[in-house]
């Protein structure tokens, strides 16, 4: 399989995730746990934070810029369920659509971000690499 080939299918496979997620999820049923939902995010990412903070601060002692961004990635990708599940609705604020529309779109637009990384030798993966 090519790179281009190979970058068409996580594309491909990206889109037909989030369509077979919507299909199955979204529909008549309604899942309320927000509570639930609540405490499980913020203690599972919060776990997720504390290792990551720490990394970031050993790739800094140390002077490593590569692990630095490594650890800052995984800061940042941490941090960010911490907020979603903060702004659960009907737990510490009341029920808004900003929040579906984010949870809707940070997966997929996530995955279509990072799909050139593994192809370092591509003009994308060189440009982002170059960075």
């Amino acid at each position: 399989m090519t790179r281009p080939q190979a970058l068409v299918a996580v594309v491909a496979a990206v889109v037909i995730t989030t369509e077979v997620l919507l299909a199955v999820l979204v529909n008549d049923r309604q899942w309320v746990a927000p509570t639930v939902l609540f405490w499980l995010v913020v203690v599972a990412a919060s776990l997720c934070v504390a290792p990551a903070a720490s990394l970031t601060w050993v790739a800094a002692r140390n002077g490593q810029p590569e692990l630095g961004f490594v650890a800052l990635f995984f800061f940042a990708v941490s941090v960010l369920p911490v907020v979603h599940g903060l702004t659960t609705p009907g737990v510490l604020y009341a029920s808004n659509t900003a929040t579906a529309a984010s949870v809707f779109w940070a997966v997929p637009v996530g995955m279509l971000a990072l799909a050139p990384s593994p192809f370092r030798a591509s003009r994308v993966g060189l440009a982002v690499a170059r960075r």
